[in-house]
């Protein structure tokens, strides 16, 4: 698989998930590079290739999956081993700090909670604007929390309270 997507062993899965979407780009029928060169040989082999490239990646990321399944038990094992900032208020920035320690990546985190990169992102960085319905916002900020081995219910609570905080000072701003 990692020969199909033409990338190391090594590499972590953000290169992956890079090389997969560069290498779908380059044999869809958008590509301008391909368009030129196409034939019926092509074509037809063409849906084999992007099939190849779909399986390679799905199988990688379960791969991936697996490994970050593993290492979280390495993880929580070395939790208490490692000097983890004490907060009295969590933040998103609390949050970017504790997993940083932890010395996690965020591809990390989302691809063991199955949480989307950009919404990580948004929450480290209180973009509150840029993430999703609060339902969603509760629970991705729960799950996360529980990932770094924290108390999620405080967790979650001190950053809702912020994300509703923010809220009314937009909507003052707003009239």
């Amino acid at each position: 698989y990692f020969a199909i997507l033409e990338i190391d062993p090594d590499v972590p899965f953000s290169e992956v998930r890079s090389s997969y979407l560069h290498l779908r780009e380059l044999y869809s029928n958008k590509s301008a590079v391909l368009s030129t060169l196409m034939d019926q040989i092509y074509k037809d082999r063409q849906k084999e290739i992007l099939n190849l490239l779909k399986d390679a990646y799905n199988n990688l990321k379960e791969y991936y999956a697996v490994e970050t399944r593993e290492k979280l038990s390495i993880t929580k094992d070395t939790v208490s081993q490692k000097r983890i900032p004490e907060f009295e208020v969590f933040s998103g920035n609390a949050l970017r700090l504790i997993r940083e320690v932890l010395e996690i990546e965020l591809e990390e985190v989302a691809l063991a909670t199955g949480i989307p990169h950009k919404h990580l992102k948004n929450i480290e960085l209180e973009e509150f604007d840029l993430l999703p319905p609060p339902g969603y916002i509760r629970a991705y900020v729960k799950k996360y929390s529980e990932y770094l081995f924290l108390d999620a219910e405080k967790v979650t609570e001190d950053f809702m309270n912020r994300f509703r905080s923010q809220g009314k000072k937009r909507s003052k701003h707003s009239f």
